[in-house]
């Protein structure tokens, strides 16, 4: 079972889907894949998940999964008893009042990004937005050029582990270039992230975990994805 992250991972731009399509089709794998992105599920993207016929499509960051292009419901009613969007325009609010010129956007109900500015501390921006969290259901997680708020309980990582749960697989793979990628690449069986993230798996001491560099996007990559599967013979 192969979890892909679409952009930058997957796909340079969208005019690449045909290509792709084909190269899956030809080898007959793709019924094995689920598209793990921050998209939205719109007509564009399900064409999307239809032309490379994966087995499900992970949206918005985790806020919902589809399966042969319908919502799964159980998912729904676990992501209702978790999502706090609420809170997110709270702290929107608090730290843009205190901030003044700070870029921010809620871009998913599960998830909040302030974009790091030159002018301002971003320590300072971390510790207020700290001393808000005050529970275990959202993490701060700071990257070179954003701050970002996500919601632990929504994501792509407990979507891609919700998936697994109903889908018997000898073998789970996981790809992504972005940093909030790296929970559901980590817990796969095996990893192919970017150059730029390996460092930071470097002091994940796990070792049933093997991780491996993404190399280039698109049709290179899943090459590399199937021909580990294939040297481990672990069977589709």
């Amino acid at each position: 079972l192969c979890f892909f992250d679409i952009d930058n991972t997957l796909l340079n731009n969208d005019n690449e889907i045909p290509l792709l399509s084909k190269f899956l089709r030809d080898r007959e794998k793709t019924r094995h894949i689920v598209l793990n992105t921050g998209r939205s599920f719109t007509c564009e993207n399900k064409k999307l998940a239809q032309a490379l016929c994966s087995h499900a499509f992970i949206a918005e960051n985790g806020l919902h999964i589809f399966v042969a292009s319908q919502i799964n419901l159980d998912w729904e009613r676990f992501v209702d008893r978790h999502l706090h969007s609420q809170f997110l325009e709270f702290v929107y609010s608090n730290i843009t009042s205190n901030f003044p010129g700070l870029k921010a956007c809620i871009t998913h109900p599960n998830s909040l990004v302030f974009w790091k500015d030159d002018l301002i501390d971003s320590k300072k921006i971390e510790l207020a937005i700290s001393k808000l969290l005050n529970d275990d259901s959202f993490e701060l997680v700071t990257t070179h050029n954003h701050i970002k708020i996500i919601n632990r309980w929504i994501n792509k990582r407990t979507a891609a582990d919700f998936i697994k749960k109903n889908f018997v697989a000898k073998i789970t793979i996981g790809a992504g270039d972005n940093i909030n990628d790296l929970d559901f690449c980590l817990s796969c069986d095996v990893s192919f992230i970017k150059d730029s993230l390996v460092n930071l798996v470097d002091s994940i001491n796990k070792k049933d975990i093997n991780v491996f560099s993404a190399g280039d996007v698109g049709i290179p990559l899943v090459e590399k994805v199937f021909s580990h599967v294939y040297a481990q013979r672990a069977p589709w």
